[in-house]
């Protein structure tokens, strides 16, 4: 089972890509819980994460995580585009592929 984190701002724009991630998941029949978090909620959700996806609009976050990862969290910023679509399938796959990759 996958933990991923998806982080926005304040998490309305990005529950919608969460849902679409979901969906993707299970056509792909990949156990994954996936959930997402305003940046206040963040450090919280660390803890439970095997990846972080940062929404292209808190991208400034990256540095500030890669120095905290003391658990070494793949970390990706979504795509401009994909988020724009909010194409769960290909988010899905990058986030996996980050996770395998690690």
């Amino acid at each position: 089972m996958y933990n991923i984190v998806v982080c926005c701002v304040s998490a309305l724009s990005s529950s919608v890509l969460v849902a679409k991630m979901k969906e993707a998941a299970k056509e792909k029949n990949v156990k994954a819980l996936i959930w997402t978090v305003g940046e206040a909620g963040l450090d919280l959700a660390w803890a439970e994460a095997d990846a972080v996806l940062l929404a292209p609009q808190v991208r400034h976050l990256l540095p500030r995580l890669e120095k905290k990862d003391d658990r070494k969290v793949p970390i990706m910023i979504i795509n401009d585009v994909d988020f724009g679509k909010m194409d769960g399938k290909a988010v899905l796959e990058q986030a996996l592929e980050k996770i395998a990759n690690q």
